[in-house]
């Protein structure tokens, strides 16, 4: 696939309070935290691998936790922890595109994205009243949508804000997926994307269209028993995996030779695959098929209905970021999840930025003690005395700049955080 740059954005369930009165906001690692409304959000940096966005996703539940007193979840659907109302929150994946218009990848884009949570699904929503494939889908209401996330949440999200060179560059931001606890099924979500988006930029898809994409997002997700059909533009009946096949057999023939790619087209064949003979092949990898085999395996155990209150509050544990407290970090533990990245990888990335994009400047200027940042943005820093660098270009560390301040690149101390904290705002 082609280098580009990747981001996640991950609004976090939350009850309890900041343990901190200021949050950093920028963090030394390259990625953005803040409190969003009642609840946190965390911003990987920008990372220009898969790979790399995947650990980076993971430090970011570490570091939320680290910064916040209470139970944090990450789920898409507010009812589960609060009780109130269905609202949802999101996880918003960032693609770094070619300048050109957005709406030209619309058309290529949405039958791929309505049928992609078949193998990327977080599972749960039983506060919908049943159990789904992709919780998220029940809050999409349009094709398309311009500018707001709140209320008209689009499959395809048009906002045009590239954070980079406008003239060079466009940022493709996507709030129809769930927020994954599974390194697989994020790492498939953002894989397959990208590997589409080479190939729409290449002009290589040919045309497919769905009737009524939004109800069919919606009427997939509610069908967990397999057997997935949709209907095309055209009013033919079309099994959903063959939609998808449709993309991988072209990616198959003009994707880039790499090792990443090759990857994500194995397990994107082996997927579908198994998705057309039995899901539950699936349970280590596709997380939706992981939640739903451990709830209905404590309902039947406990001689309860799924829909039973104590069923939803162990969905609501399987989102659980506390490792010792989580369900889904007892089942990794015991071997029964498949990985992507490993421990140590995600610990480094809580304290190290990608070394190959713009985060690696920030990061390093953040963490400095001779040269202070007194304002940060994702597209430039101004340091003490006034002096203000451009990061136009996500795909540039920008080492030079380092060099011209003479900012020295020391591994972090295992003591960060507190390290941190004292460089922000002094001991207390």
């Amino acid at each position: 696939m082609k280098k580009r740059i990747y981001g996640l954005e991950t609004e976090y369930g939350f009850t309890g309070k900041s343990v901190i009165s200021k949050l950093p906001e920028w963090l030394c690692n390259g990625a953005r935290l803040y409190a969003d409304g009642d609840h946190p959000e965390y911003a990987t940096p920008e990372c220009a691998s898969v790979r790399d966005l995947v650990k980076h996703d993971k430090a970011g539940e570490l570091l939320v936790q680290k910064a916040f007193e209470g139970k944090l979840y990450k789920n898409n659907v507010a009812a589960a922890i609060s009780g109130a109302g269905l609202s949802s929150f999101g996880c918003h994946e960032n693609y770094l595109t070619a300048a050109r218009p957005l709406i030209e990848l619309v058309p290529s884009l949405i039958p791929f994205l309505v049928t992609r949570q078949l193998f990327t699904g977080a599972g749960g929503g039983l506060a919908h009243g049943k159990y789904l494939i992709s919780p998220r889908a029940m809050h999409i209401n349009k094709e398309f949508s311009a500018i707001t996330t709140a209320n008209e949440r689009g499959i395809v999200c048009l906002r045009d804000e590239p954070h980079a060179d406008q003239l060079k560059y466009k940022r493709l931001h996507l709030i129809t997926a769930d927020a994954n606890m599974s390194e697989v099924s994020t790492y498939m979500k953002m894989g397959t994307t990208s590997i589409v988006l080479d190939l729409i930029e290449e002009g290589r898809l040919p045309l497919i269209s769905l009737s009524r994409p939004v109800d069919t997002l919606k009427a997939l997700s509610w069908n967990t028993s397999g057997g997935w059909m949709v209907k095309t533009g055209d009013g033919k009946a079309m099994r959903a995996t063959d939609v998808q096949r449709i993309y991988l057999d072209t990616a198959i023939r003009f994707a880039s030779p790499d090792q990443t790619t090759f990857d994500v087209l194995g397990r994107w064949a082996k997927y579908l695959d198994a998705l057309d003979r039995d899901p539950q092949e699936l349970a280590g990898a596709v997380e939706w098929v992981m939640k739903r085999e451990v709830l209905e395996a404590f309902a039947a155990e406990e001689q309860i209905p799924v829909g039973h209150q104590r069923v939803k509050n162990l969905e609501l544990q399987m989102t659980d970021i506390d490792r010792k407290e989580s369900r889904y970090y007892f089942l990794e533990k015991k071997g029964l999840v498949e990985r992507i990245v490993t421990d140590e990888e995600i610990l480094e990335a809580t304290m190290e930025p990608p070394r190959d994009t713009r985060a690696f400047c920030r990061a390093n200027m953040i963490y400095s003690k001779s040269c202070r940042p007194i304002s940060i943005d994702w597209e430039k820093v101004m340091m003490e005395g006034g002096a203000t660098f451009s990061l136009k270009d996500p795909l540039d560390s920008y080492n030079r700049y380092l060099d011209e301040l003479g900012i020295k690149v020391q591994p972090r101390r295992k003591d960060f955080w507190d390290y941190f904290m004292e460089l922000l705002f002094g001991k207390e």
